[in-house]
């Protein structure tokens, strides 16, 4: 299958066979192995949830750029993002940001972080050209992985030295890989190398990219706010991936794995020229032209150790520790004119968020039966220490004589947030439970978490944000359950459901956050009284395969507890006349669905029609505030992914995908009469993608592919609510999306990869 695996049911190594002549012909399809929903080796078919699996072979296929490629054909999850700060991270089922838990072999990936038109770290630190396969476990998982998953899992697994020479069979691989992009003008090029012997192997991988801003489908190249194209850009990135395997017996193997991702980004701000700074009192400044410096880093080790043998207490075991370091560094300047005294000015902010992070994880698992059932226990231990920082800083000058500008309303250098120290550990169990010959697997699973964080008020904070109350520290523990089962009505059908808790300790930003505007007029203040986030997720499905195909219906309900709202107005304050907003706990919220997952192997229908497949997924969802009675703004339009794929024999294959999208109706605009110009409600759309692959021989081979064949002129609601509201330039009566061109998505674009393997 060519365009992401479609949930819960299917795999992505899927083949057709010709029998005898005059014989039927048949599919036999080999189902792919999930190890993150269960952190067990277990069939997609055997799991008691909905999960996705994206191999290295269709990263390839597809053309993939970046995560939100990666995920271009899964409905249900989607990658929202802006053209400067790059991509955001997963949203599932309508819960995104760090609600969802990603993580790179095992270990998490840095939190989002965003403050205001100058600081907006995200979590796009992977290049996909490293992995072999990515997992996406669909609604909480907290019982199994704490905090952080309550809206699902996205598990990056990178590739390994094994991968490469059990291909080749050989002691060594060599091969090369280069590509470009229309639809950002980029290059790219990764050089992979591996070697070794039956006890040491090693592997290196290295991938270098660059190129321009990605293309909207708008027509307007003009300076301003009605700017139809996208901002000039220029980007390049690094990523190299090193692993070491030693195999020191047949019991023990030892990994150490290191990986360095860089990414430098340049962007001429064309559409913040001939904009005003403006407020209740007036306007201040135009702006008369800008620039963005964006770089970013992430470094990480980590070493591991597994060993298979049959002890009392375990038959498998597990560890690893790792080191992770990350920095976003982003730079602003920009050329105003002071409308007041009537003067050229030049402004500059500098903006940093760092983590650096320390953690440890040890797994067990035993098989073992039991009164004439079979079980498999897996339990074990978590820890991770994590060190978070942001620094902003910056200062204003006039243009024409270089004299520093005083400000009155600022302090630098200051914080968002006091440095923060978090420290989690965990204890998890589960146990998967075979009975009736194997009719019947129930999976129960039980996990504790205690969590701390400890602020750290230094005089970058205290100077830069004085008057504001004394950071707190915040302390709490949960304990999540889950129970699944999986029930076998014959060897075609198959019923499965789940209840599944999750939770989400506050973030430290929102406890102890603070800055105050006073041009603008408003103040964000610190609550230490935030409860944690829950949730209690229902899901009930139906899953039929054979000869001819297979198919999964499922149903999921999400009801969430203290969900909470950054950004919550909390009213005007008389004494200091701002406007106050402070993060606070929605009551109750919920987020309902249905998705589907069908395959047809059509020759094994129709013998003629050799090598053909079609396969279709749609996805639905619909979530409201309880409290408000308004939907939520989280959730993506119903969506839906069919195509057509052909494929004659080795040298080559083809895949036409068409992608629908529902309009985007339901939105909560804000709670206010006459507010409903806050979000630009994108209109439904349907495009056409082409691609294939063709073999020349067993060392080379080429993909290519045109996509979004008609040209079609749409946008992508993941994008509108990430930029709170894209397009908004004034009040109900005048013309707010005047500069909506600049975020639609690309027109046609062609893609092109080849590899040559020595």
């Amino acid at each position: 299958m060519r365009f992401g695996t479609l949930p819960g049911v299917f795999t992505p190594v899927i083949f057709v066979s010709m029998v005898t002549a005059g014989a039927a012909c048949h599919a036999t399809t080999i189902e792919n192995v999930t190890v993150t929903a269960t952190r067990t080796e277990r069939l997609l078919n055997d799991v008691p949830a909905t999960v996705s699996i994206i191999s290295a072979q269709e990263v390839e296929q597809n053309l993939t750029r970046d995560i939100r490629d990666l995920i271009r054909y899964e409905p249900g999850v989607s990658v929202g993002g802006s053209n400067r700060w790059g991509l955001n991270g997963f949203t599932i089922r309508g819960i995104g940001d760090d609600r969802v838990l990603t993580q790179v072999d095992g270990v998490p990936a840095i939190d989002e972080y965003n403050f205001g038109a100058f600081m907006t770290a995200r979590r796009d630190f992977v290049d996909v050209d490293a992995l072999k396969t990515v997992e996406i476990v669909r609604g909480p998982a907290s019982s199994l992985y704490g905090s952080d998953a309550l809206g699902g899992v996205v598990s990056f697994l990178t590739k390994d030295p094994d991968d490469y020479l059990a291909e080749v069979e050989r002691p060594w691989y060599l091969s090369a890989k280069g590509g470009y992009s229309s639809v950002d003008e980029s290059f790219m090029s990764t050089a992979t190398m591996a070697a070794g012997s039956d006890t040491l192997k090693g592997l290196l991988i290295y991938t270098w990219r660059d190129g321009a801003e990605t293309e909207s489908n708008g027509a307007d190249d003009i300076p301003g706010p009605g700017r139809g194209k996208a901002d000039p850009q220029s980007f390049n990135s690094h990523n190299v991936l090193a692993k070491l395997v030693y195999d020191l017996d047949e019991s023990n193997r030892f990994r150490i794995t290191a990986e360095y991702y860089k990414n430098d980004t340049d962007t001429d701000l064309l559409s913040d020229s001939a904009t005003f700074t403006c407020s209740s009192r007036g306007c201040s400044h135009e702006n008369l032209a800008g620039r963005g410096i964006d770089d970013r880093a992430r470094y990480r080790l980590t070493i591991g150790h597994e060993y298979r043998g049959d002890t009392w207490l375990f038959g498998h075991a597990r560890w690893h520790v790792h080191f992770q370091d990350s920095k976003s560094e982003q730079r602003t300047s920009q050329e105003r004119f002071n409308l007041i005294f009537r003067t050229p000015q030049q402004r500059t902010r500098f903006s940093s968020f760092d983590q650096d992070v320390f953690g440890a994880e040890l797994q067990l698992d035993r098989i073992f039966n039991l009164g004439g059932t079979e079980h498999h226990v897996v339990y074990g231990f978590e820890y991770e220490a994590t060190d978070s920082k942001t620094l902003r800083d910056g200062a204003t000058v006039n243009a024409l004589t270089g004299a520093p500008v005083p400000n009155f309303f600022l302090t630098f250098p200051t914080r968002g947030f006091p440095v923060s120290e978090t420290t989690e550990y965990a204890f998890f169990l589960q146990d998967e439970i075979t009975l009736f010959g194997e009719r019947l697997l129930l999976t129960p699973g039980l996990r504790y978490d205690h969590y701390e964080m400890e602020p750290t008020p230094d005089e970058i904070f205290l100077n830069g944000n004085p008057g504001t109350p004394v950071p707190e520290k915040y302390r709490d523990e949960q304990v999540s359950f889950k129970i699944g089962a999986v029930v076998s009505l014959s060897d075609s059908f198959s019923l499965y459901g789940q209840f599944a808790q999750g939770f989400r300790a506050p973030p430290y930003d929102n406890v102890n956050r603070a800055f105050t505007n006073f041009i603008g007029g408003y103040t964000t203040l610190p609550n230490a009284g935030l409860k944690s986030e829950s949730s209690d997720s229902y899901e009930f499905g139906i899953r039929g395969r054979g000869a001819h195909g297979s198919f999964s219906l499922t149903g999921f309900f999400n009801d969430y507890k203290n969900f909470i709202d950054t950004n919550s107005v909390k009213g005007f304050n008389p004494l200091t006349r701002l406007l106050e907003f402070q993060p606070s706990n929605l009551e109750k919220t919920e987020i309902n669905g249905i998705e589907f997952a069908g395959n047809w192997h059509i020759a094994a229908t129709f013998p003629r029609l050799r090598g053909f497949q079609a396969h279709a997924s749609i996805a639905y969802a619909r979530g409201n505030d309880k409290q408000t009675d308004q939907p939520l703004n989280t959730v993506d339009p119903m969506k839906g992914v069919f195509g057509l794929s052909w494929e004659p024999g080795e040298k080559w294959n083809a895949e036409l995908a068409l992608t629908a999208v529902k309009r985007k109706t339901r939105i909560d605009a804000g709670g206010s009469e006459g507010e409903d110009f806050l979000y630009f409600a994108t209109p439904g759309f349907v495009m056409l993608d082409l691609f294939g692959e063709y073999h020349f021989n067993k060392h080379a081979h080429i993909n290519v592919g045109i996509f979004n064949i008609t040209d079609k002129k749409y946008w992508l609601w993941s994008d509108a609510f990430a930029l709170g509201g894209i397009g908004q330039s004034g009040p109900p009566g005048s013309i707010p999306w005047d500069n909506i061109d600049r975020f639609s998505r690309p027109g046609i674009n062609v893609s092109a990869s080849f590899r040559y393997v020595f």
